[in-house]
């Protein structure tokens, strides 16, 4: 079940740049955050193709492959942190927009996050007042000019 999800989700992320449809990787080590962070966006955002991953060396592979429009990264993940993560992604795909997203509201965090290519840094405390605004403001005005937020 798990293998023909993640097919599924790669076709639908590859069917998505076929047709021009913003694409965004979701990058979050913890299964239900992950999930439901995804559930919710696809809800919002039904013009987009989600793509999610669990570790920073995965989102370095999908987005070598896919290179999608935005990146939302933790920064706390296994084996690879995510600000490294981002760094290696934007150095392979530098047009895909990073947003990190942290528990912590460390100034060395926020900095090196920025200086890795990051457009945002959101607390995961006020996600779910600032993730949707900074999205609306990433993607094509064609996708969100429908929105009803």
């Amino acid at each position: 079940m798990i293998i023909a999800h993640k097919a599924l989700a790669m076709k639908d992320f590859t069917d998505a740049k076929r047709k021009k449809k913003a694409s965004i990787l979701i990058v979050e080590d913890h299964n239900e955050l992950r999930s439901s962070l995804s559930d919710w966006l696809q809800s919002i955002f039904q013009d987009c193709s989600f793509m999610t991953s669990r570790t920073g060396e995965e989102a370095i592979d999908l987005a070598s492959t896919y290179q999608p429009d935005i990146v939302l990264m933790d920064i706390q993940l296994p084996q690879m942190n995510g600000i490294e993560a981002m760094r290696r992604i934007k150095k392979i795909s530098p047009q895909t927009q990073a947003v990190i997203l942290s528990v912590h509201n460390y100034s060395a965090y926020i900095e090196e996050a920025a200086a890795a290519g990051a457009c945002a840094y959101i607390n995961k405390h006020n996600m779910h007042m600032e993730l949707i605004p900074i999205l609306v403001k990433l993607l094509p005005i064609s996708m969100v000019a429908d929105l009803k937020l």
